[in-house]
């Protein structure tokens, strides 16, 4: 991959919607785009290399266990994709068959993993009452061998491909993270434990990834769109926020990880703030595993109707190059097939639609990757 250029991205109010046009340039013309009800209208960013992957600075999350997906990750060239497993609930061969396609692809695999083996959890009745998300292992040898036994797999998978688990694997124990003694606990958390016991399964998941190969990334809990804009508030003199900075202060200060994941929705004007905050206490690579136009879960009323194609593919594209401007070294939209089981404001996301048809922002996306990474 060549070094990134200076990239602008004009919205040709000639072209066709959606269209953007791509210009090398030491000059940043002013561009305007509008998210769902705000418009914004700031200076397009010059891109900067940093210490990018191998893989390229490129990901999707959310992938449908489809064969056209394939045929989509080619298509768009993106370097990475992010997939989540339930360790000890859901079969493995179901991610090994997932994680082959991708290494037979030559794409670099984000995986998030999460504990909720029924047989390795101290209370089985509080696994049972929640929907998602990690518990302490109580039998932590036990935890780190199927850990151990799954990275092995993948690695094998990897390495019969032709590539490599060094720079082209990077797994995350457990996302958006909120201890119970930071706030109460509800059945939608991504892990139902103290702080302690996560900077635990933290440091037992490290160990176990790099017991197969010290080389393979490891990161820690992504930090949600949402803690991060909490964290400015607080900043700014808002204290019911107070807990939410403290814990994701201390998950920085002291957690075992190589990278870190803050994703990334809402306000574009606002990214360079919530990234500020995460320098101050980390100066290593930051990835984004989950980038969108619309805000999180706990916006009061997402205007999802405003979010229209050519609204997503402007926003797509001043998003994600003010991310790449801002230091970020992977960056993953957020999802590439809109899905009805997704909440309205996740489902507009996706750059196709539901029948497999792309949106204008697909094609914004893999030009700008393409140019890019030429």
């Amino acid at each position: 991959m060549r070094p990134l250029l200076t990239f602008i991205l004009i919205l040709a109010a000639c072209a066709e919607p959606g269209a953007v046009e791509a210009t090398s340039t030491t000059q940043a013309p002013t561009t305007t785009t509008t998210v769902a009800t705000t418009t914004t209208t700031t200076m397009a960013p010059a891109i900067t290399t940093g210490p990018t992957a191998a893989a390229g600075n490129f990901g999707l999350f959310d992938l449908p266990n489809d064969s056209r997906s394939r045929d989509a990750l080619d298509d768009l060239g993106v370097g990475w994709v992010r997939l989540q497993y339930r360790l000890g609930e859901r079969d493995p061969n179901t991610v090994l068959q997932a994680t082959q396609d991708l290494a037979d692809a030559g794409v670099g695999i984000w995986l998030t993993l999460h504990q909720r083996d029924p047989g390795n959890v101290a209370d089985p009745a509080l696994l049972a009452a929640t929907e998602r998300g990690s518990l302490p292992a109580l039998d932590e040898t036990r935890y780190q061998n199927d850990v151990q036994t799954l990275i092995e797999a993948i690695v094998a998978q990897i390495e019969g491909a032709g590539g490599d688990a060094g720079t082209g694997l990077i797994v995350q124990f457990s996302n958006e993270v909120i201890p119970s003694d930071y706030a109460p606990d509800q059945p939608t958390r991504y892990f139902h434990g103290t702080g302690d016991e996560y900077l635990r399964m933290l440091d037992l998941t490290s160990q176990a990834v790099k017991t197969v190969d010290p080389n393979i990334g490891f990161a820690a809990g992504g930090i949600s769109s949402g803690a991060l804009d909490s964290i400015l508030a607080y900043s700014a003199g808002e204290d019911r926020f107070e807990p939410i900075a403290q814990w994701n202060e201390r998950m920085l200060a002291e957690g075992t990880f190589d990278w870190v994941d803050v994703h990334i929705r809402g306000e574009i004007d606002t990214i360079a703030d919530r990234l500020e905050w995460v320098r101050t206490l980390w100066d290593g690579p930051i990835a984004s595993t989950e980038v969108g136009g619309l805000c999180d879960s706990n916006c009061s009323a997402p205007d999802v109707a405003a979010y229209t194609p050519e609204v997503q593919a402007a926003d797509l594209a001043l998003r994600m190059t003010t991310l790449l401007a801002e230091g970020v070294d992977i960056a993953f939209w957020a999802s590439l097939v809109e899905s009805p089981d997704q909440e309205p404001q996740y489902e507009a996301e996706g750059l196709m639609t539901p029948d497999w048809n792309p949106k204008p922002a697909y094609a914004t996306y893999r030009d700008l990757i393409a140019e890019l990474t030429e």
